[in-house]
């Protein structure tokens, strides 16, 4: 139930003036109460003389709502009870019982949720009026039927208001509600009422005078719908309550199963580690939500509750990865991966987009700024928006520890939205973070994004959608430098699928085979439990074949012992993470360039390099350190760039003086693979997206003994180190003998480096 009134209340507009048929409320014969000398009859004509006049202020409806509902389910109740008493009319009791099912539904709907009830209500009134019409043109009472006629045609107008928003059809009501107040005002001249016919008199100018401020706002609308910017907010505004395909969404309806879907890595201090619900279904099917009939609901906040990750580290600190959501954005969303987590009090959504929508992003930014504040809460409010101002400016919050800046724009009652303002800065300038408070539903969200025209976000991708981003994957890793501009373009997202094969195959024809070999072979992987990234099964063993064995890290941005050891064992816990996944979840830990990263775009990839079967020592690789971690080559698969050179990581395109290669250069990972096997380059670097989990480590590489030693009896005290069935030492499942070996390194390129040749 909560869901449809979401529905309701976000897809329906408020009326400007409060209407009910207070007729309906209070039944009367006019001729009988205008001499009727009794407290009741004197009160009841009272009533309907004041009611419309206190509904006049907005802050009285909802009281005057329930009580007047009230007044009607019992009033009906008593004539229904008085004309099966009395009258014995099977005509009278039906109708009667008619009106108590009306008024009590009406009733109910405003205790619900307010707007509910007015729309229930206005409907029972249409109801009622057809009925007595149809009655009084039987009858041939002509005069009463003009009067519910036109009573009809005033609730249906009403209603067209909540449902449509129009200034046209607020002008069109009111003057409908001036010419009843008007006719009435004129029978009740002929019936003596003369208190009847000044306050119906009074309400009717009330009503002419509402519709000329109406007629004014239609003018002004319209000046400044002549502006192309305003023209197109317009639009942004109209999108925002283009809500069917939400109603149905997942993270609005998930069943209740949902409960137990929480995923937590927790230590090995006796915690279980629960890691059932990884939720792939999202990228290949929708989730079929039952009826909401037998469905229960779950607010938006319950959902992050229920897809919470929580890695748990070596020191049992509890780090809250947020809640992850695959299968979402369509086009617009990169990986079709978006975060929601709940946050002092706030709920924040988070994602990155593509780069050719971040273009158009920076135009309506643009356009945002050159907004006027006045003429903007002008729109806002004659266009039914739930914000009423759009405000923004840049700054600078420091947030990454670089120099790095934003655009903050404040949709107000609606919630903010945070835009990296540096291009220079890749990571920080795709990603969008929108900012709202608990209560706020997904219909609320989707509403602020539509101002950004980035409503598109909280859609779930169609099949079409998935396979273009799986074509745009495996275009990427095998032929980089077309991908890098093909990707980049408007072409890449505006044309079928069908045709968008083509065209990748005509700018690299020796595609046709890879899309034959691993098309069909892509699978979900998982970077977080719900975040998720397609995986090109086979790849590994293709580049063994080529000479590739693994790929390797050495453990860096802390020389003392102690915080390395820490630092291994909760990698061993939650994996390897970039530097991006790091700071964004509260782990202020630094390797080797952690501030250089979102410069060159390299924050959401964790470093590593390529070993291959012509390495005779680890000493070979340019990066070292007490530690190294030896990862499985299956790592790759799920989509690499890479270097032969130490080029930080670099996503930067074209030429930039302090870096070797621009991203555009880059080699394929099968011609690097047999590049490296040719001629091993100690400072190659092979970037993996976001985090390589536990299970692709395969092994550690230390230098000596006594560090061997030292790190093991550190894994032990933390519970890393387990006893297998038969009481032997293992970590991650492998025999502690095999998992952490000493090799002291040589380097042959420190003695080639340093070595003064003799004279």
């Amino acid at each position: 139930m909560n869901n449809n009134i979401d529905y309701l209340a976000h897809k329906t507009y408020v009326p400007p003036y409060y209407h009910r048929q207070y007729e309906q409320d209070i039944p009367t014969d006019s001729r009988a109460d205008s001499s009727d000398p009794s407290y009741l009859g004197t009160a009841k004509r009272t009533a309907l003389i004041a009611l419309p006049f206190l509904s006049l202020y907005r802050p009285f409806a909802s009281a005057i709502a329930t009580t007047m509902g009230s007044i009607r389910v019992v009033s009906h109740l008593s004539s229904g009870v008085h004309a099966a008493a009395t009258e014995k009319s099977l005509e009278k009791c039906s109708y009667e019982v008619m009106q108590i099912a009306l008024a009590s539904l009406a009733l109910a709907g405003t205790l619900l949720h307010f707007r509910l009830g007015l729309y229930l209500t206005t409907l029972a009134d249409m109801i009622s009026n057809l009925y007595q019409l149809v009655g009084d043109l039987v009858k041939g009472e002509f005069d009463q039927a003009f009067e519910e006629f036109l009573q009809g045609v005033g609730s249906s107008l009403y209603l067209a208001i909540m449902i449509l928003g129009s200034l046209e059809i607020i002008l069109a009501s009111l003057l409908i509600q001036a010419t009843i107040s008007f006719y009435q005002s004129r029978k009740e001249w002929k019936n003596g009422r003369i208190p009847e016919v000044i306050a119906k008199s009074l309400m009717g100018m009330i009503r002419l005078y509402q519709a000329n401020t109406q007629f004014q706002l239609i003018q002004r609308r319209n000046f400044l719908l002549k502006l192309m910017k305003y023209r197109r907010l317009e639009e942004r505004i109209a999108k925002g309550k283009k809500i069917q395909s939400l109603y149905r969404h997942p993270l609005v309806a998930l069943a209740s199963e949902i409960e137990n879907k929480k995923v937590v890595l927790v230590d090995s201090e006796g915690n279980a580690i629960d890691v059932h619900a990884h939720l792939h279904a999202l990228g290949e099917k929708q989730i079929k939500s039952k009826s909401f009939d037998s469905h229960p609901l779950f607010a938006l906040a319950s959902q992050i509750d229920s897809r919470q990750v929580i890695l748990v580290d070596a020191e049992g600190n509890e780090i809250d990865f947020g809640s992850h959501f695959h299968g979402y954005g369509k086009e617009l969303v990169k990986g079709m991966n978006i975060s929601l987590r709940k946050k002092d009090g706030m709920i924040e959504l988070d994602f990155k987009v593509n780069h050719v929508f971040r273009d158009r992003l920076q135009k309506v930014i643009e356009e945002m700024q050159d907004y006027s504040s006045a003429e903007t809460k002008e729109l806002l409010k004659m266009l039914g928006s739930h914000a009423n101002d759009i405000s923004i400016h840049e700054t600078h919050d420091g947030k990454m520890d670089i120099y790095d800046s934003e655009y903050y724009i404040n949709i107000a009652n609606l919630g903010t939205v945070s835009v990296g303002a540096v291009k220079e800065y890749p990571n920080l300038y795709d990603r969008v973070t929108i900012q709202m408070k608990e209560g706020k539903t997904l219909y609320d969200f989707h509403e602020l994004l539509s101002f950004l025209d980035l409503e598109n976000a909280l859609e779930q991708s169609s099949k079409e959608d998935i396979e273009r981003m799986k074509l745009g994957h495996l275009f990427h890793i095998f032929s980089p430098q077309e991908a890098t501009t093909l990707e980049r373009s408007e072409t890449f997202f505006e044309i079928p699928v069908d045709q968008l094969k083509e065209t990748m195959l005509s700018l690299s024809p020796e595609m046709e085979k890879r899309f034959d070999t691993y098309l069909d072979k892509m699978e979900l992987g998982e970077i977080l439990p719900g975040r998720m990234r397609y995986e090109v099964k086979g790849l590994a063993d293709e580049l063994r074949e080529l000479g590739a064995t693994g790929l390797t890290a050495a453990l860096t941005g802390s020389w003392e012992e102690e915080e390395q050891y820490k630092r291994t064992a909760s990698i061993l816990k939650i994996g390897m993470l970039s530097s991006e996944l790091r700071n964004g979840n509260g782990l202020a830990k630094n390797g080797l360039s952690a501030g250089a990263d979102f410069y060159t775009g390299a924050a959401d990839s964790v470093f590593t390099q390529l070993v291959t079967k012509n390495i005779s020592n680890f000493g070979e690789c340019y990066y070292f350190g007490n530690i190294r971690f030896l990862f499985s080559l299956d790592a790759v698969e799920s989509g690499t760039y890479q270097y032969h050179e130490d080029n930080f990581g670099s996503r930067r395109i074209g030429e930039d003086w302090f870096f070797l290669d621009s991203y555009l250069s880059r080699p394929n990972i099968v011609d690097f693979v047999k590049e490296e096997n040719r001629y091993f380059s100690g400072d190659n670097e092979v970037m993996i997206k976001e985090r390589i989990p536990p299970s692709l480590i395969e092994g550690i590489i230390v230098p000596e003994d006594s560090i061997r030693s030292d790190l093991l009896d550190h894994l032990r005290q933390v519970n890393i180190v387990e006893l297998d069935s038969l009481g032997n030492e293992t970590i991650l499942g492998n025999p502690v003998d095999k998992f952490i070996q000493v090799q002291k390194p040589v380097f042959p390129w420190y003695d080639d480096f340093f070595t003064i040749p003799e004279e």
